[in-house]
């Protein structure tokens, strides 16, 4: 993943930053067995100092095969945004 180039060019035209979270957590993992891939989106993030703004979720169309009910989707989010780390900005 390169975002590098692309953190120091938005930093420098703008005060804050909303960043998108990768799309291997959002559409391919649906936020199950990627710690791995959160820790190394975060840490990138950090690059950004006290100019990071929101984290921005996209999440892909979801038919009854992936979640039979919002409920279900919910009951998978709400544990995944309990591990993001609190932010006091």
């Amino acid at each position: 993943m390169v975002v590098r180039p692309m953190i120091v060019t938005a930093i420098a035209l703008s005060r804050r930053l909303a960043a998108k979270v990768p799309q291997t957590i959002t559409h391919e993992k649906v936020l199950q067995d990627c710690d791995e891939d959160v820790k190394h989106f975060l840490e990138t993030m950090d690059l950004t100092g006290d100019k990071l703004g929101p984290l921005l979720f996209q999440f892909g169309y979801f038919n009854k095969s992936v979640f039979k009910s919002g409920t279900e989707f919910l009951a998978r989010l709400a544990p995944f945004l309990k591990k993001l780390p609190r932010c006091e900005r």
